[in-house]
């Protein structure tokens, strides 16, 4: 069966007021606390997505532009928290926007039959005691 079975999302709990800061704006943004990154944020989303009788995937593919490693496969973290089989393949997709597109297009052309779960996550990191960044869009 092709097509997209089940989904899960995840928004941070922690909000940044965007008025606290010159010409912010009104309205707030939800920020990643200091202990998430973009592994953590796909774990939460995956953990919704999987709730119930969802089929072990045999197949995991985890995008972002900001992998919190750069040389260890981060959708093993994803495989370890949400302790799926061993048997399952693992993927990480990395810097492209396009990344998560890219996931879905490649677990809707396994043609295998089998579920995958393709996790995106995304994360602004700004430095200790540094500007937030820039709101984007209106």
């Amino acid at each position: 069966m092709a097509g997209i079975l089940r989904y899960g999302s995840y928004v941070p709990y922690c909000r940044l007021q965007r008025a606290r800061f010159e010409g912010g704006g009104r309205g707030e943004r939800a920020i990643a606390n200091f202990d998430e990154d973009a592994t953590s944020l796909a774990v939460e989303a995956a953990r919704e997505a999987m709730r119930g009788s969802a089929p072990a995937p045999a197949t995991l593919l985890f995008a972002s532009t900001s992998h919190a490693y750069a040389e260890k496969l981060n959708a093993a973290g994803v495989h370890a928290a949400l302790d799926l089989p061993s048997e399952t393949r693992l993927a990480d997709l990395s810097s492209s926007s396009g990344a998560g597109v890219a996931a879905l297009g490649l677990a809707s052309a396994s043609g295998t039959g089998q579920a995958s779960l393709v996790c995106c996550a995304h994360e602004v990191v700004g430095p200790p005691k540094g500007a937030p960044p820039a709101p984007r869009g209106g």
